[in-house]
């Protein structure tokens, strides 16, 4: 649904582009304003390591204090979209709401566990689907220079996990699983004023939080660290 909707978004902001083109009006200096965007990237996630394995070993068979010395997880595109506003009292300062989802899937590996009184052993893990969604509230900065505007942003994000698992084989069935946890959203980009409306913006996110999937029947569970980095790129249209 959020990649249809971005999708709309995007064609009608091509269309208001293409217009505004045409009738080519320049920018000014800062002043307050509200805006709108749509933003496409790549999504870089840091493998975690050291990731704690949770669970009932009598259920799982996994011993207690078990860690994972590494999960690889796949980048991915991003899609987004953000609307924001400048202040008319402080017009270089502003508040934006941004959303944008990709998809970090686990990928199919082998994985190196260390466990208490067993050493390390290792498993085959058949990897899993995973959507991570982020809605984040950002307090921005921008610095007008003519038709370039540099800009930073930070605040903080709820972060949604989708992870959806295939079967382990007999007696371990596929399952989906999913967490929703507070994190940190911050951002560094530059605008391009095409025009007093319309702008190109490219920027760089870096988001953290740490994610925690419920051990489920056989499987154990993890509490991992989820670090992005996010180059983005976007066309917005100024009010």
């Amino acid at each position: 649904m959020l990649i249809k909707t971005t999708g709309s978004l995007g064609w009608a902001l091509c269309l208001v582009v293409a217009a505004e083109l045409l009738s080519s009006g320049f920018p000014v200096d800062s002043q307050a304003e509200w805006y709108v965007a749509g933003q496409a990237g790549y999504a870089m996630i840091k493998d975690p390591r050291n990731t704690p394995v949770t669970g009932d070993q009598a259920v799982t068979g996994i011993p207690n204090g078990t860690i994972s010395s590494r999960l690889d997880f796949d980048n991915s595109l991003m899609l987004g979209a953000k609307v924001g506003y400048y202040f008319e009292t402080l017009p270089w300062l502003g508040v934006e709401t941004e959303v944008f989802t990709s998809a970090p899937n686990l990928k199919q590996q082998v994985v190196t566990d260390r466990a208490p009184g067993v050493g390390t052993f290792q498993y085959n893990q058949p990897g899993a689907h995973i959507q991570a969604t982020t809605v984040a509230a950002n307090l921005v900065a921008r610095y007008q220079m003519g038709a370039f505007e540099p800009y930073v942003g930070v605040g903080p994000g709820i972060f949604f996990i989708r992870s959806s698992h295939p079967s382990y084989g007999a007696g371990k069935p596929g399952y989906v699983d999913a967490d929703v946890r507070p994190g940190l959203n911050t951002q560094v980009g530059l605008r391009y004023r095409l025009t007093e409306h319309v702008a190109l913006f490219g920027e760089w996110k870096v988001n953290y939080t740490r994610f925690h999937l419920e051990p489920r029947g056989p499987y154990g569970g993890v509490n991992a660290n989820y670090f992005v980095n996010i180059f983005a790129f976007g066309v917005g249209y100024h009010f």
